[in-house]
This record gives C-alpha cells, structure tokens and sequence, in this order.
C-alpha cells in the first residue's frame, strides 16, 4: 500500500504504547528493515502479540517477506500462511521455512464460484486507496470477497485475542499456545507449507485448559 517502514514501524510503537495486545500486520515486502524488527521487538516487549501475513508471492518466485521473514527468531511474533475450503495450500501463499502456522486465506481455484474467498466488512475501497484518496474514511463499509495471507493472519490475531483473554499474557507463550495446538497438514511435522499446521481455536481454549 506504498506505505514506508518508518510508518509501519511508527505505527507499531504506536499502538503497543497505547495498550494494543495484539497488532495484525496484514502487510509484506521483499526487503528487511530493521526499523520495523525494532518496532516490533519493542511492541512484544510491552506485551503485544504481533501477526504478520507471510506473503502471496508463491507463483512469483516465492520471495521471503517481511515483517513475517523475522518470525522464527523472534518469539512473540507470528508468521502465517493461508489455506483453502479444502485445506491445502492456497496457490498464492508464500512457503519457507518462516512460515510458522496456517489459517483460512481463501483459494478461487478450488471452490465453486462466490465460495472460495474470505468474505469480510471492510472499508470502502475508494475511501483507502493510496493516490486517489487523501486521507481514508472510516464511516462507509462494504462486504467484500477477498484472498491472502492477509486475510489469514486476522483469523490468528483473533485466537491470540481470545487466549490474552483468558489471563496469559506473555507473548511468546500465546504463540507457544497456537503453535503446539495447531492441525498438523501436509508432511508431518513442521513442514514450509503450513508451519506447524492450521490453528484451532477450540482446541486452543480448550485444551490447554484456558476454559471450561
């Protein structure tokens, strides 16, 4: 979205110093910036669980992106992959050894038409689109169809919400959490497809006994 690290980075800091326990980053690019690793080190310092989308680029040569590339060595971050109706990989979502769970991201290619993507209220596209809006509108919505990681990762950052909520509050505990309740898919074990497996939220809350 033409958006520069500093002001990903700056919104970061932002909403980790304003109380944010989780920060969903349904965003990517080619290069590491170090400003943005800060940020978000610095966010799961004050305790905010970060989910990044690890990217669409699968048929484009399958580019490692960031923020998401830092999610192996940082714990407390969360890097997410995307599957289907028929949870296999979607035919765009970035693979690699990074990649550390999967979740529902929508496939056209797979599903009879109108069923394969993820269909969510969002803004109104002219009222966000960089160059032709001057600043975004927040009081007009429309339902839209729409596939990718970064409709993935909105399904993590939203178990990870529901896990603080039961009282754990440690980042790189929440993620724990995800990751060893997780479907294992495709080869067993960690794999570079679906990470550690499609998350669960049942059996996050419930099996780790968070709730009764």
């Amino acid at each position: 979205g033409f958006c520069p690290s500093d002001a990903i980075a700056e919104a970061i800091r932002y909403a980790a110093d304003h109380g944010a326990q989780v920060i969903n980053l349904s965003l990517s690019g080619p290069a590491a910036s170090q400003v943005e690793r800060e940020a978000i080190t610095y966010a799961i310092g004050r305790g905010a669980v970060v989910v990044a989308a690890v990217g669409n680029g699968f048929e484009e040569g399958n580019p490692v992106e960031y923020p998401a590339g830092f999610g192996p060595e940082i714990q407390g971050l969360i890097a997410v992959g995307a599957v289907g109706r028929t949870l296999e990989h979607a035919f765009y979502s970035s693979t690699g050894s990074h990649v550390e769970v999967a979740a529902p991201g929508g496939d056209s290619r797979v599903a009879a038409p109108g069923t394969g993507r993820i269909w969510q209220t969002t803004l109104q596209f002219d009222d966000s689109l960089p160059g032709s809006a001057t600043a975004p509108r927040f009081d007009r919505y429309e339902e839209v169809g729409l596939q990718g990681t970064s409709m993935a990762a909105p399904h993590v950052s939203g178990l990870a919400a529901m896990i603080i909520a039961q009282g754990v509050t440690r980042p790189a505990y929440v993620e724990r959490i995800i990751t060893r309740t997780a479907r294992d898919l495709g080869d067993p074990g960690r794999d570079e497809q679906y990470g550690f497996g499609m998350v669960q939220a049942r059996t996050a809350i419930f099996g780790m006994g968070l709730a009764r």
